[in-house]
Parts: structure tokens; C-alpha cells; sequence
């Protein structure tokens, strides 16, 4: 039986409120079946994150950087004006430009500079200053009391010296066995380790082209014609052999 449409519209007018059970209900309403579970876990690793960033005194960025109060910009500032690998020394004049003979004059007080102001970071023991160059090109004046404490210098290797040298490079190579490193070091007559060196690695270079896994004597011996004998052709005077 139908009710009388006055009733409902007297209660349209004064709708009952709704009670916990109702309101629970309507929270469910349009879930799935994990969606509490979902929401729960979504919660915990909130929470989790807050008590990480909170531990870590950071707050979390979005560009992965730290908060401006956390930035040392003078520390930042100083570290970048001593690293300068770059422009260790500013060269002053330049002698015949667009020659081949020009030289350069540097500011070998900013050498100094620069080798001073490692003196937070390292020992004044751990700092050696010091020059590799061939006895033709060193400059007298470097040679004065008081420039350079100490000379060492380096000759040639001897003849067993240069057949320890081709043993070392050739301890990485593939070669064959019963190999005369002594003649090869006979035919490298005033050659240093750096020329032995290329030697080794231009024997490699014939194995290579040639598609064989093993280095043979022949290959050092074509690798000496072309490396050693070949400088011998654009030497006018023994002393470039020496130091070249």
C-alpha cells in the first residue's frame, strides 16, 4: 500500500540526520577492496618519510638540494678560487709571437701562489716542486744557488738496463718464447725507456696487422727499423738522439 504523498512530502521538508552507521557507509561508498589497505600504507610512509627528514635535519627538495641555511657559500667560494688547474701561472710577454722561436715569459710568483695555499690541506714535507726538462733546454738562470735545491740527473740506460726495460713492456704482451731482448736492446743504441716503449707497442701493431695472436721476434725487429732507425734519418747530430 502506498503511503500519502503528504508524509513524504513532510518528510522531504524535515530530513532525519544521519547516525555513525549511516556515515560509515557513505565512506565506503565507490572503494575497492584494497583501497583501506592502500590508504593505510600511504599514511605510514608519510609518516616515515616526516621522521627520516626530521633525523636528517634536511628538508626534502624537489631539486635534490639542501635548505639555503645549510649552504656554505664562503667555504664553496674559496674551494673554487684554489682549484684552478687551468691557469696556474699567466704569462706575462710573449718573445717573436707568430714565430717558431717564440717564447713565453710566466709569473713564476703565482706558481708559488698557488703551491702556498695547499698549506691547510697537506704537510710542508708532502710538497715537492721540481722540473723534467732535457739538459740542452734548461735555462741557466734556473741554475742559480738558491733556485733549485736539488739536481738529479738521468742518463741513458746501459745495455742491460735497456734488455730489463724491454722485459717489463713485454710482460703484458703475448710473445712468443726465446725471444733476444739483449740484441734488441743492442740495435736501440741511445734510447730511452719512453722510445724501448714504443718500440714494444709498434711490434704489437705488425702482430695485429698481420692476425696473429703472438708477437715474434721479427715484428721487434721491423718495429726497431721503423721506430729507432727512423729517428736516425731526421737526426743531424748525436745530441739530438741523445735527448730526443
Amino acid at each position: 500500500m502506498a503511503g500519502d504523498p503528504e508524509d513524504e512530502i513532510k518528510d522531504e521538508k524535515n530530513p532525519r540526520p544521519l547516525d555513525e552507521d549511516d556515515i560509515a557507509l557513505l565512506k565506503t561508498y565507490g572503494l575497492g577492496p584494497y583501497s583501506t589497505s592502500i590508504k593505510k600504507a600511504e599514511k605510514e610512509i608519510k609518516e616515515m618519510a616526516k621522521k627520516v627528514n626530521d633525523l636528517c635535519g634536511i628538508k626534502e627538495s624537489d631539486t635534490g638540494l639542501a635548505t639555503p641555511s645549510q649552504w656554505d657559500l664562503v667555504s664553496d667560494k674559496q674551494m673554487m678560487q684554489e682549484e684552478q688547474p687551468l691557469q696556474v701561472a699567466r704569462c706575462t710577454k710573449i718573445i717573436n709571437p707568430n714565430t717558431e722561436d717564440a717564447k713565453y715569459v710566466i709569473n713564476v710568483k703565482q706558481i708559488a701562489k698557488f703551491v702556498v695555499g695547499l698549506g691547510d690541506k697537506v704537510s710542508p714535507t708532502d710538497i715537492e716542486e721540481g722540473m723534467r726538462v732535457g739538459p740542452d733546454t734548461l735555462d741557466p738562470a734556473l741554475l742559480r744557488p738558491g733556485r733549485l735545491d736539488r739536481k738529479v740527473e738521468f742518463g741513458l740506460p746501459d745495455l742491460e738496463s735497456r734488455t730489463q726495460i724491454f722485459k717489463i713492456h713485454t710482460r703484458t704482451m703475448n710473445c712468443e718464447r726465446d725471444i733476444r731482448f739483449e740484441l734488441l736492446a743492442r740495435l736501440c743504441p741511445n734510447s730511452t725507456g719512453a722510445d724501448i716503449r714504443s718500440v714494444c707497442t709498434e711490434a704489437g701493431m705488425y702482430a695485429i696487422r698481420a692476425r696473429r695472436k703472438t708477437v715474434t721476434e721479427k715484428d721487434f725487429l721491423d718495429a726497431v727499423n721503423k721506430v729507432i732507425k727512423g729517428y736516425q734519418k731526421f737526426s743531424a747530430t748525436p745530441k739530438y738522439m741523445v735527448y730526443n
